[in-house]
């Protein structure tokens, strides 16, 4: 989902561009990007003498972020993402755009170095009739006793977010301490208001628990 949001923006917002660097190998690094960015976007080349230089680029940059149809994308992208607005004004800056890319880029990265996702051995349970009214588990391998559990509520503002955001770790981790691991879906605003998320979230639980009686091969318990 974030990667269909971000693949719509410019590359001005995906390539960054330090500020011109003491070091010869950075230096000639910094006029390589940029020379490939010209090339994507010769347009930015202001006086058209076939370089870009860091002030044409930064007003290629400003005048992009200042487009409506940019102004646009942006607002698209806090309304899913409104955690991207660090200074809660409302509004989207470059900056805050920039800086929410490069974090959700790193998390990418990270979880690639973790490899795939655990698919969970329980997928897609209903709690409810609503398409998000669903929930994963993942009980403790060979376990005989009923379990601790734990459940994962993904974060997004009720605006965003999906239950596959789970890291294989985390999971990893509480197996090891013999707790079982779920992760669920609700509904989110576009669908109604607060607090129905709340009333997913206890539904949720009392369908966990309706299905630890039937889940022979997933012995959990609620706890907490």
């Amino acid at each position: 989902m974030i990667a269909k949001v971000f693949s719509c923006l410019p590359a001005f917002l995906i390539l960054f561009l330090a500020v011109p660097p003491a070091h010869s190998q950075e230096r000639a690094d910094r006029d390589a990007r940029l020379a490939e960015f010209l090339k994507r976007f010769p347009a930015a080349d202001a006086n058209q003498d076939g370089t870009l230089t860091m002030d044409e680029f930064k007003a290629h940059q400003q005048a992009q972020f200042n487009s409506p149809e940019m102004q646009e994308r942006l607002a698209e992208t806090l309304k899913r993402f409104p955690q991207a607005d660090t200074d809660k004004d409302g509004t989207l800056s470059l900056d805050e755009a920039r800086a929410f890319q490069a974090k959700r880029r790193e998390a990418a990265e990270q979880r690639e170095k973790e490899g795939p996702r655990n698919p969970p051995p329980v997928a897609d349970v209903a709690y409810g009739d609503h398409e998000k009214q669903r929930f994963d588990l993942w009980p403790v391998p060979g376990a005989t006793e009923p379990t601790p559990l734990v459940v994962f509520i993904h974060g997004g503002g009720f605006r965003g977010g999906d239950k596959d955001a789970v890291n294989s770790n985390t999971v990893k981790t509480f197996h090891e301490a013999g707790i079982a691991y779920a992760s669920m879906n609700y509904r989110l605003s576009d669908v109604g208001p607060y607090p129905i998320m709340m009333h997913d979230a206890a539904r949720a639980f009392l369908g966990l628990e309706r299905r630890a009686d039937e889940m022979d091969s997933a012995p959990y318990r609620e706890s907490g």
